[in-house]
């Protein structure tokens, strides 16, 4: 029996095949699935000096359907949009005490 699982080409080799060729397809599958055309935006907000800013309101809009997408700075300044859909987009971001900031065409 052993001679049949590890040499010979019966059911017990062809399962193994079969169950490969899943597994490899399934494989195949998952990475096709997880594409995705969205991207993120991210930075770092910043004073002239170059310290960062906590707390900053961040907003993105898409310039084309004019929907905007607000959040702020973390501790250490930084800032993230994920699943942003392609466009074009500005960039603004506002601080009580600072000039306000704006990026076009991003």
């Amino acid at each position: 029996m052993i001679n049949k699982l590890c040499y010979g080409g019966g059911i017990p080799s062809r399962f193994l095949l079969l169950m490969t060729c899943l597994l490899m397809a399934a494989m195949w599958t998952a990475d096709l699935q997880a594409q995705d055309l969205r991207g993120k935006v991210t930075g770092t907000v910043t004073d002239a000096s170059g310290a960062v800013i906590p707390g900053a309101s961040v907003s993105l809009t898409n310039d084309n359907t004019t929907v905007a997408t607000v959040t702020s700075t973390n501790e250490v300044g930084q800032y993230l949009f994920d699943f942003v859909i392609p466009g074009t987009y500005t960039v603004r971001v506002e601080l009580e005490g600072f000039r306000t900031f704006e990026q076009q065409n991003i």
